[in-house]
C-alpha cells in the first residue's frame, strides 16, 4: 500500500455542553441514574446482577437493530468483565467464559477460562485470547464456538526475546498472522508457515526525526494488514539532546519497509490501554507520569485502521481522561468516566469529536465509585453496559444498561 502512516496533531473542538438536551431520572432500587441525550430522550435502566431490566420499544433503532440485552442470571457467579467478539456479541467473563449475543440475549457458547486475566481480540472466524501463563506470554486460539483450537507460546517464536504486556501481542483481521512485541525488537509470525520474521530491534533509528526506538510495548495492525502499529519508548540521537525516554508511536510494513517514528507531542500513551477497533485504533492518554502526576491534557488521540491517519479530539471537560476512557466495537463511539460521589460518563461521536450523552450512575454504596469501571459500547443498537464492582470481590457486580444517540 502506497499511503503510509503520518502524524497530523490536529484538535477538534468539542461541541459546547450548553447544546440543548433533555433529561431523564430513573429511580431503582440500586439508585438513580440521570441521562442527558444531546439529541433525543432515551430510556435508562440499571440493575445489579442478576437482576436485568429491559426495553421493548425497538422502533427508533436504524437497521432493525434492538437496544442491547444483557441478562447476568445467565452467568455463573460473578460478572467480572466483558471483551467484544464481533457483531453485537461480547465475550462474558464469570466463573466460565462465555460468548453472549446482546441482540437476542442468549448464551452461544461457553468454555473454561484459560487465565484470569486476558486480552480478547476478534478475528474472522474465531477470537485470540491473550495473557500470562506459567509459561510467560501465551496465544489461545479459538474458534467461533469457543473451542480451543491452537495454543502458542511467545518465547518458542521468539527464542531468547520475551513479550511483556498483554498488549504486545496482535492478530490480523484475516487470522493469519500475529504481531509481537519483544523486549527486543517487533516481529510478526505467519501462522500458516509457522515462521517468524524480525522486523525491527532496538536501536533502529528513524533519521528524519532524530529518533531511536528503546522499548516496544503495544502492538496493532492497520491499513488492511499491510502495515503494524507500534508503541513503545524512544529517545533522542542528536548530539545535544538529554539522555532521557519519552512515548512514541510509528508503523512499519508488515515486509520491514517503511519504517515511521513519532513523538506524539505533549502527549503520553498509555501502551496497556491500546484499544484496537474494527474502524479505529484508540490511545488513551497516560493517566500521570514521573514527577508530573496527574498531567492530563483531556483529550484523546485515535488512529484510521485503513489509511493510518492520526486524530485527536478534546473532551467537553478538563476532569475527563483521567479515570477510563473508553471505545466502542467499531469505533464510531468514544465515552469517558468521572468518579467520586456518583460515575458520569461522557459519550462522544469520534469523528466530529461532538458530546451526544451524558448520563450519571449513583448508589448508596459508594464502593461501587472506588475503582474505574467498564464501558462497552455497541454502535448498532447504541446501546452502552456498565459494570461496576466487577473487580471488587466482596461487592455484587452492578450492572447498568442505557441507550444513546438517535
Amino acid at each position: 500500500m502506497k499511503k503510509y502512516w503520518t502524524i497530523i496533531f490536529t484538535l477538534l473542538f468539542a461541541f459546547a455542553l450548553s447544546a440543548c438536551g433533555e433529561k431523564t431520572d430513573t429511580d431503582t432500587l440500586y439508585g438513580t441514574i440521570t441521562g442527558t441525550n444531546y439529541s433525543q430522550q432515551n430510556s435508562i435502566s440499571t440493575t445489579q446482577s442478576p437482576q436485568v431490566q429491559e426495553e421493548s420499544d425497538t422502533g427508533s433503532y436504524p437497521h432493525d437493530y434492538a437496544q442491547g440485552k444483557f441478562d447476568a442470571s445467565l452467568f455463573a457467579g460473578k460478572v467480572k468483565s466483558c471483551a467484544y467478539a464481533g457483531n453485537d456479541k461480547i465475550i462474558v467473563l464469570s466463573d466460565k467464559l462465555y460468548l453472549y449475543d446482546t441482540q437476542s440475549g442468549v448464551v452461544l457458547a461457553e468454555t473454561e477460562p484459560p487465565l484470569e486475566f486476558f486480552e480478547v481480540y476478534a478475528f474472522e472466524g474465531g477470537y485470540l485470547l491473550t495473557g500470562f501463563s506459567s509459561n510467560g506470554a501465551t496465544a489461545y486460539f479459538y474458534d467461533e464456538n469457543l473451542s480451543l483450537t491452537k495454543e502458542l507460546v511467545t518465547m518458542d517464536l521468539l527464542g531468547e526475546d520475551l513479550v511483556t504486556m498483554e498488549s504486545g501481542i496482535a492478530i490480523s483481521s484475516d487470522g493469519k498472522k500475529l504481531a509481537l512485541a519483544g523486549t527486543y525488537g517487533l516481529y510478526v509470525y505467519d501462522l500458516e508457515n509457522e515462521s517468524t520474521e524480525r522486523l525491527l530491534v532496538q536501536g533502529d533509528r528513524f533519521a528524519a526525526n532524530s529518533m531511536e526506538i528503546v522499548t516496544f510495548n503495544s502492538v496493532t495492525f492497520l491499513c488492511e494488514n499491510t502495515q503494524i502499529a507500534y508503541c513503545g519508548q524512544g529517545r533522542s540521537i542528536s548530539d545535544t539532546a538529554e539522555d532521557e525516554l519519552f512515548s512514541i508511536c510509528g508503523t512499519v510494513s508488515v515486509n520491514g519497509d517503511h519504517l515511521n517514528i513519532a513523538k506524539p507531542s505533549d502527549y503520553v500513551i498509555d501502551t496497556n490501554d491500546i484499544q484496537n477497533r474494527v474502524n479505529r485504533i484508540f490511545m488513551p492518554q497516560e493517566i500521570s507520569e514521573p514527577g508530573d502526576f496527574g498531567k492530563n491534557t483531556a483529550s484523546l488521540k485515535w488512529l484510521d485502521s485503513k489509511t493510518g491517519q492520526e486524530n485527536q479530539f478534546a473532551f467537553s471537560s478538563s476532569d475527563e481522561g483521567c479515570e477510563g476512557v473508553y471505545s466502542s466495537e467499531q469505533g464510531t463511539y468514544a465515552a469517558t468516566a468521572v468518579l467520586g460521589e456518583s460515575l458520569i460518563i461522557r459519550i462522544y461521536e469520534v469523528s466530529s469529536g461532538s458530546l451526544i450523552h451524558t448520563v450519571e450512575i449513583e448508589n448508596p454504596d459508594k464502593t461501587y465509585f472506588y475503582r474505574i469501571p467498564q464501558i462497552y459500547l455497541f454502535d448498532n443498537s447504541k446501546t452502552a453496559l456498565v459494570l461496576l464492582g466487577g473487580g471488587i470481590q466482596k461487592l455484587d457486580t452492578l450492572v447498568s444498561t442505557f441507550t444513546f444517540g438517535a
